[in-house]
């Protein structure tokens, strides 16, 4: 009885060598497939590429160059903002006034005064004409 099981092992270790030579092979055939960027991927990430059915080798070599993502949260540094449009464009200014329920006070009924506008601009296009339109949206403040 001992020989049979003896047998069994050995047969046992014999399998998990060859599906451990066969696994290697894989990885390697995947490595020659989409490249020597791809060696930075687990197998589990090779896996999925294999099932895609539309990966080129641009694509796993720009997936290989990406970061990890941790769980921690990096400081982000603030948006510098953006740039001004050029002075030389044509501006159209459009002012969107307040609804009529927003410039009366809503406790006293007064009318509210304009305390000035909120800009935004943005590059609009006419036929072969370029010009800024501002747009001005008014804020009120309660008058007393």
């Amino acid at each position: 009885m001992s020989s049979k099981w003896e047998g069994y092992h050995s047969r046992l270790q014999y399998a998990e060598l060859k599906i451990r030579l066969l696994e290697e092979r894989l990885r390697l055939l995947r490595i020659a497939k989409y490249g020597a960027g791809s060696e930075k991927l687990s197998n589990g990430q090779l896996e999925l590429l294999e099932l895609e059915p539309r990966v080129s080798q641009l694509k796993v070599q720009a997936e290989s160059q990406r970061e990890v993502l941790s769980g921690a949260k990096k400081d982000r540094r603030r948006h510098p903002g953006r740039q001004e449009l050029p002075s030389h464009l044509r501006r159209v200014e459009r002012v969107v006034a307040c609804t009529p329920e927003q410039k009366v006070c809503g406790s006293c009924g007064k009318e509210k005064t304009v305390i000035g506008y909120e800009e935004s601009q943005q590059l609009a296009v006419e036929p072969a004409e370029y010009f800024v339109l501002v747009t001005k949206r008014e804020r009120r403040l309660l008058a007393l």
